[in-house]
């Protein structure tokens, strides 16, 4: 995250073309540096990589890194590939990039009302399934309902639709909180 801040100047220090040119220098060096200190299983992680019985593998084990706490190689193999997609999409506006903005101009708003939004829908589906309310307001992560769930694809569908469903809300947000710039707090929403 204090990466993220330094790399703020960069945006402002920098014109679009050099930006470019640093971000896939530094992208393409960090990638570099993870192979070279992951082929030798000298440094930079605890758990060495080994060959397995195919290709497939032996990849996943080169890249099974440490992430708690992250190891030096965890950081350049997520880092480098970071860096590099920074240079690929240093101005790529359209419809797509143009939502995602609405989305990334009112983060804590959005995460506040999807708390609310994600639970008032897990009553309504656990009403419309016929599940036991009692059990759905009662459960935890530790002990879940066995009888309640989804099948991956449907969480996804859910999940899709309750991110299209407040976009309009954030997007009304947003251009609340542009319009009323004397209200300082709102910044922080």
């Amino acid at each position: 995250m204090a990466l993220g801040y330094c790399f703020g100047e960069f945006y402002t220090r920098y014109p679009s073309f050099k930006r470019t040119r640093i971000f896939l220098a530094l992208g393409t060096l960090c990638i570099i540096i993870f192979v070279a200190l992951r082929f030798t299983n000298l440094y930079g992680d605890p758990a060495p990589w080994s060959h397995q019985k195919n290709a497939l593998f032996t990849f996943l084990s080169f890249i099974n890194t440490s992430k708690y706490p992250p190891s030096l190689l965890f950081i350049l193999m997520t880092l480098g590939p970071a860096i590099l997609f920074l240079a690929f999409v240093e101005n790529p506006l359209n419809k797509i990039t143009n939502v995602i903005t609405v989305f990334g101009r009112v983060p804590l708003f959005y995460f506040i009302v999807h708390i609310f939004f994600i639970h008032i829908a897990y009553i309504l589906i656990g009403i419309i399934t016929g599940t036991d309310l009692g059990k759905l307001l009662g459960s935890n992560i530790i002990e879940p309902i066995p009888e309640f769930g989804f099948k991956l694809w449907i969480v996804y569908v859910i999940w899709i639709a309750i991110v299209a469903l407040l976009f309009p809300l954030c997007k009304w947000y947003d251009a609340y909180k542009t319009a009323n710039k004397q209200k300082w707090w709102l910044s922080y929403l």
